[in-house]
């Protein structure tokens, strides 16, 4: 297995599904990666094999869908590297390369996740977005390497001019979080660490590994929200203006996470602006 590149000589693999969100995953990869020196961006095109997502929802495939189905996933397959020619061309000095894939898209992203420092990859919608949950999945438990989700939409001064918000409980978890945003916390014009607990005790200092970088940090508390944390953990995002929350991801086990709405799920289900992550 080859080793993790440096932050200095990055890797950042972008994750690519529909041609509409290529530029946007590929863009958003290459503005992290210059903020740490440069890099390469690995574009992961996920092609699923026909018929594989295009299965009506409750009904057998037909005949003449079963014959249209490779015509639509090449079809795909060539709108997407015609994204990334693209944008390959504007890249502005960064190194590109593409890959290819058709069938599992967890194994394709955990294969090539583990050799990048970071993978972007747009949020799974609510239906119809089984290749892009299992390649978020994979990224999230397999990788080994921070994962960036964008929203359905957004600016790309989410990156180049960030405003940080950081969810912060000081675990094992969001430290590890917090150590791979570096870069963007050394370009933002303002972060601030949200955490929880008794809105009548003293707020605890900013996260110790922003001050040992010399970045500057505020502290907010996050209204108490029970089952709906997660929602409470936006709402403030929100009002202090941020467009990036940086937070550990699945701090306990990704069963009661689902079970229970834990704090991970609510933030990936409902999230309108870019989410850093970390497992």
């Amino acid at each position: 297995m080859l080793a993790r590149p440096s932050t200095a000589g990055g890797v950042a693999l972008a994750v690519l599904d529909r041609p509409e969100a290529a530029p946007r995953v590929l863009s958003a990869a290459a503005d992290f990666l210059r903020l740490g020196g440069g890099g390469r961006v690995n574009a992961l095109a996920l092609t699923p094999e026909p018929g594989a997502d295009l299965l009506p929802t409750e009904e057998v495939m037909t005949e003449e869908q079963r014959e249209a189905a490779p015509v639509q996933v090449r079809g795909r397959a060539r709108a997407l590297r015609a994204a990334f020619d693209r944008w390959a061309g504007l890249s502005q000095g960064l190194g590109a390369e593409w890959t290819e894939v058709e069938g599992d898209p967890a194994a394709a992203v955990a294969e090539h996740g583990s050799h990048a420092d970071i993978v972007v990859i747009r949020r799974p919608s609510d239906r119809g977005d089984t290749a892009v949950q299992e390649a978020l999945h994979a990224a999230l438990f397999k990788a080994g390497c921070p994962v960036l989700v964008l929203p359905p939409e957004g600016s790309r001064k989410v990156v180049t001019e960030p405003i940080v918000a950081i969810a912060w409980r000081d675990d094992a978890h969001d430290r590890k979080a917090l150590q791979s945003a570096l870069p963007l916390l050394r370009r933002a014009s303002r972060v601030v660490a949200l955490c929880g607990g008794d809105s009548k005790a003293p707020l605890p200092p900013p996260p110790a590994l922003l001050s040992a970088h010399s970045i500057r940090a505020e502290v907010a508390r996050v209204a108490p929200g029970g089952d709906l944390m997660g929602a409470a953990l936006l709402i403030e995002t929100r009002r202090i203006g941020a467009n990036l929350l940086v937070m550990g991801a699945f701090a306990h086990s990704e069963f009661q996470e689902r079970l229970l709405g834990g704090v991970t799920a609510q933030v990936l289900a409902t999230a309108d602006l870019p989410v850093l992550l970390q497992h």
